[in-house]
């Protein structure tokens, strides 16, 4: 497919971004609703301990497989979303050809990252497969955040100010968020890093609407200026 054919289908593109960024919020709060403490889960309890397999050790949610297979849908569209906005939709956000690899490859490694989770979890017996989950973690948390960060230092040097000041707050609170969590997790505050584990995985989903919604109104913009013109 030519890259002409697929600026056409713009608009089906940023829908898909917007659709599975709000697929994810509705499948934690799915999993949230039919776990065994919904009304503490999502400051005491982490996304990880969502997606843990019923088993004799573990009754928490028994919609874990919702969670789980949102974790590897979204990890896996958030890195296609963005190599085709960077590629083809955004294909001269970028100076070089350094630059959009770079890019991708925080993609890559945030997705990565995400689909690890759902299908490695965090009650594992085996040491290799829990590190592999914090690991997988980590990556989401880092290289989505600076993902977001990068990007909007393109969004603003071709004049899109506002997306990428507030894109990166989203970024910053995400990274900061991360480190809370680890913090949260190793200390007293045990309880609340449920939250600020929110705190560093909603700044990725939120970016990943407004991408959505920025190709859909730039595609919207760009169709009515044609038909203007025609």
């Amino acid at each position: 497919m030519k890259n002409n054919d697929l600026n056409r289908f713009s608009l089906v593109f940023g829908a898909l971004f917007v659709t599975v960024g709000i697929y994810y919020v509705f499948s934690e709060l799915f999993t949230i609703v039919n776990c065994s403490s919904p009304q503490t889960a999502y400051f005491a309890h982490t996304i990880s301990e969502l997606g843990i397999p019923i088993n004799e050790n573990n009754a928490f949610s028994p919609a874990y497989q919702i969670m789980n297979t949102a974790l590897l849908i979204c990890g896996a569209s958030f890195f296609w979303s963005n190599l085709l906005f960077f590629s083809v939709i955004y294909k001269n956000g970028f100076s070089s050809r350094k630059q959009l690899f770079f890019a991708n490859t925080l993609s890559f490694l945030a997705s990565l990252g995400t689909a690890i989770v759902g299908i490695c979890h965090a009650d594992a017996s085996s040491d290799a497969i829990l590190y592999l989950h914090y690991a997988g973690a980590s990556c989401s948390f880092i290289f989505g955040n600076s993902l977001i960060i990068f990007t909007c230092g393109k969004f603003k040097a071709n004049g899109f100010e506002s997306l990428a000041s507030f894109g990166k707050i989203l970024g910053f609170i995400g990274l900061f968020s991360g480190f809370m969590t680890i913090v949260c997790e190793l200390t007293p505050l045990k309880n609340l890093s449920g939250l600020a584990e929110r705190f560093t995985v909603y700044p990725i989903v939120v970016w990943e609407i407004l991408i959505g919604l920025f190709v859909l109104s730039s595609e919207i913009k760009k169709r009515r200026l044609q038909s203007v013109n025609a």
